[in-house]
């Protein structure tokens, strides 16, 4: 059962005794009235009450009706018993929803601390899963970025060898040339004779 309930049965308990207490401390039994003369024997009374004999002063008086008695409750006391039961009731009614609302607040704390660990722990995981794969990504592009660097290096140094051995060819060849010319200059000088053409068509 829900303490709203429970406080709303109590509360409506405590009312229904405090109104009870109060109407039998404001009301008591009037005294019997006594019952009218007729009709008739009041109005004789007055028509002959015209200076010529009417009823003595005692008699008037006797007619009269009596008069209501109504005890005044005492107030202070009623009001005071009745604000007591309602300020008793509305203290436990607040004590109980404020217990209610307290552990209500803590399960929910605890729910969610619990929702909080489990999406911090999530994140760790991932975030280190993260980390992971782009350190494999990293590493797996430095071996390929030195496997790039030497097979570049071989490839200069090959290229280079290979250059250097053309330079070399060449400088032969044009020493070989150049050596040949020489000895045919020398020959003409010598013989005198310029050396024939061949022209061939």
């Amino acid at each position: 059962m829900s303490p709203d309930s429970t406080s709303s049965e109590d509360y409506d308990f405590e009312t229904a005794i405090a109104a009870g207490a109060f109407a039998a401390a404001t009301f008591r039994e009037p005294e019997s009235e006594p019952e009218p003369e007729p009709e008739a024997s009041q109005t004789k009374n007055k028509s002959t009450g015209d200076g010529r004999g009417g009823p003595p002063e005692s008699s008037k008086d006797s007619l009269k009706k009596p008069e209501l008695v109504y005890c005044k409750p005492p107030e202070n006391t009623v009001t005071n018993e009745i604000m007591r039961v309602a300020v008793k009731g509305t203290t436990r009614t607040e004590k109980k929803a404020n217990a209610w609302e307290k552990s209500e607040m803590a399960k929910i704390r605890k729910r969610y601390d619990k929702q909080y660990s489990m999406i911090l722990s999530w994140e760790y995981e991932k975030m280190a899963k993260a980390r992971r794969h782009l350190d494999k990504i990293e590493g797996t592009l430095k071996l390929r970025k030195e496997k790039a660097n030497e097979a570049y290096v071989s490839e200069v140094a090959n290229i280079t060898m290979i250059a250097r051995e053309a330079r070399a060819m060449a400088d032969e060849s044009k020493r070989n040339a150049e050596s040949k010319i020489k000895d045919k200059a020398n020959k003409i000088i010598s013989t005198g004779r310029a050396p024939t053409t061949c022209c061939c068509f």
